[in-house]
Formats: structure tokens, sequence, C-alpha cells
């Protein structure tokens, strides 16, 4: 072999340096570069495996906002319907009180319409007799005897309540 040029000592040398080079690279340098590519494939793994654990979190959220808001909806739709009704009914119930109001008003006056009626009759009444007196008085003074006077005044008096029905019609 020497004589192709190859020299046996210097082979096996550069086989024991290779040799060397090898062991030292696999145990001081490849190892932990071999360990810093797997650490950082399992980063990237568990980062993946956030990534979509935490988009599944995020629909999962806005599913329940979405349900929320649809409660919060409904809540605020049986509220405001609550709110109507009881706003209808207090305002049936102040109608109500102002009907019950006005026809304690108008049967009052009413009554009071009456009571002056009334007593406007009996002043009526009493003025038409004690004009009936003065004119059986005045005119018929000479002419009638005491008798007379008082037979004529009672007629008068008697005929008054025809003269009411007639002043009521």
């Amino acid at each position: 072999m020497e004589n192709l040029g190859l020299d046996f000592k210097l082979l096996i040398a550069q086989l024991v340096n290779f040799g060397l080079f090898y062991i030292i690279f696999k145990k001081y340098l490849a190892k932990p570069f071999l360990n810093l590519i797997k650490e950082e494939e399992v980063g990237e793994k568990k980062r993946e495996e956030l990534r979509v654990k935490l988009q599944k979190q995020d629909e999962d959220f806005e599913t329940k906002r979405n349900d929320l808001n649809v409660q919060i909806s409904r809540k605020e739709e049986q509220i405001i319907s609550n709110a109507k009704e009881r706003a209808k009914s207090v305002e049936l119930k102040i109608i109500n009180e102002a009907e019950e109001e006005a026809i304690r008003i108008r049967g009052k006056a009413l009554n009071e319409i009456e009571s002056e009626r009334q007593d406007l009759y009996k002043q009526l009444k009493k003025k038409i007799s004690d004009l009936s007196i003065i004119l059986v008085n005045k005119t018929l003074k000479d002419v009638l005897t005491e008798d007379i006077k008082k037979k004529i005044t009672n007629s008068i008096i008697k005929n008054l309540p025809k003269e009411k029905q007639a002043y009521e019609n």
C-alpha cells in the first residue's frame, strides 16, 4: 500500500482521530442539539395543544356569552312585559277610581240639586201662600168674611201640588 501512497500509520491515526471526533461530537455536541430540537418539538406540541385548548375555551366562552345574552334578552323582555302589565293594572285601577269618584261627585251634585230644588219649592210654596193671603186680604178685605177667606186660602194651598208637578215637568 505504500506503493499507492497510503501510510498505515497515518490512516490509523486518521481513523483514531475520526473515532474520537465522532464520539466527542456525538456525546457533547449532537446530543445537546438533539435534546434542544426535541425540547423545541415538545414545546411546539405543547404550544399547539395550548392554542387548541385556548381556541376551544374561547369558543366555549363565546357560546356561553351568546347564551347569557339570550337569557338576558329574555329576562329584559319578561321584565318589560311585567312592567307593562303592572302599568296597565295601575292604569285600570286609576281609571276605576276616577270613575268611582266621578259617580260619587255626580251623585253628590244630584243630591245637592234635589235638595236645592226642594228648598226652592218650599220657599215658592211659602211665598205663594203668603202672596195668596195678602191678595185675599187686600182685594177681598171688605167683601169677604173671615171664613170665606180661610176657605179660599185653603183652596189655593191645595192646588199647589198640582203646580209642583207642572214645575217639575
